[in-house]
């Protein structure tokens, strides 16, 4: 089992990652359908190609949304962190 932090600015950090790693990924989502649409056309049929190329960028996109909130996580503890 986790064991919870019960430091607040840890909770309040992974917050700000959470926040930050959403935000990324409806922005990389909506990004992407609209490149697709773009490109496919805006009726395409559902061939198991463009299911897994979709899946493929989605699977990205988590991807990239982790790291994003990482690094947003890591920058909120250290600009909360006391300077000596």
């Amino acid at each position: 089992m986790l064991k919870r932090s019960k430091n607040l600015v840890d909770i309040k950090a992974s917050r700000y990652g959470l926040r930050r790693a959403i935000a990324f990924f409806i922005i990389w989502s909506i990004a992407c359908d609209l490149i697709f649409t773009r490109t496919l056309g805006w009726s395409t049929a559902a061939t198991p190609y463009n299911l897994a190329r979709a899946g493929v960028v989605l699977a990205i996109g988590v991807a990239f949304a982790m790291i994003v909130g990482r690094r947003a996580e890591t920058r909120f503890k250290a600009k909360q962190a006391p300077t000596l």
